[in-house]
């Protein structure tokens, strides 16, 4: 419900994220199981699918049982956007499968290609195509001309992520190349020498985020656009290098929330 009004309000500007999200963060901080994750995506798109259409959301499933509710509101369209954040490569088949859009992290576009893969594979089977599957990645953008200190300034954000937040981008960074720097961070998070775990990522930092001037910064941005079906999820910061003059960080720019 909170999904289709928020289309609603906004004119049919809105679409929906989802994740699966990983063990970690299910068991130990939702307390629930984590079992079969694709199975419930796929009960719970189709049961958002049957409210988008104004249908009564009888279903039966695995993990879903409903019977009789139907919205007491006319949706905005029948046809809710709605996007996965998927980086495993079943995760990225049912995401070319069902989705409209796709939602990575840590996206470095010169090694897309083994996901692509995967999704074309998902889209193929459900009689689909890529074209029909947006890709909105989140992209962080640090509007400097002191490089060095904006990699410095990501490296952090990347390194909690493959260290600290259990198997999943670990394994993630392995699939697309950067394996040696993943093993270094975790073996770092694990002794509890985050510093080091930060240092480590040097690689992969540069790979998926853009820095420089403000010509800069947007020249890359229309390159990854005309790449594809594009509409990056940008978080962007700007700052000078004397850290007494830094400049208060940007907010987050969500293209899902852009209506705002």
């Amino acid at each position: 419900m909170t999904a289709l009004n928020m289309d609603r309000m906004t004119g049919g500007r809105f679409f929906l994220g989802l994740g699966t999200s990983g063990r970690l963060v299910i068991e130990d901080f939702h307390g629930e199981q984590f079992a079969k994750p694709l199975t419930r995506m796929r009960e719970y798109i189709d049961i958002i699918r049957k409210a988008a259409r104004g249908e009564r959301l009888d279903h039966d499933g695995e993990f879903f049982h409903t019977k009789r509710f139907q919205l007491r509101f006319t949706p905005h369209r029948a046809s809710l956007p709605i996007y996965i954040a998927a980086l495993s490569p079943p995760s990225l088949r049912l995401t070319g499968e069902l989705a409209d859009g796709w939602l990575p992290i840590f996206l470095a576009p010169s090694r897309m290609a083994p996901a692509v893969v995967e999704l074309k594979a998902g889209a193929e089977a459900a009689g689909r195509s890529l074209r029909d599957i947006a890709i909105s990645p989140q992209v962080s953008i640090y509007v400097t001309d002191d490089v060095a200190a904006a990699r410095d300034r990501e490296r952090p954000h990347i390194a909690f992520y493959i260290g600290g937040m259990g198997v999943f981008y670990h394994q993630y960074m392995h699939r697309i190349g950067f394996g040696a720097d993943a093993d270094r961070v975790r073996e770092a998070f694990q002794a509890r020498e985050r510093n080091a775990g930060i240092r480590s990522s040097s690689s992969s930092t540069p790979a998926r985020r853009r820095s420089g001037s403000s010509s800069t910064s947007r020249t890359k941005t229309r390159t990854s656009k005309r790449s594809g079906r594009w509409l990056p999820e940008d978080r962007t910061q700007g700052f000078t290098s004397a850290p007494a003059r830094r400049l208060p960080d940007w907010p987050s720019h969500r293209a899902s929330l852009a209506f705002f």
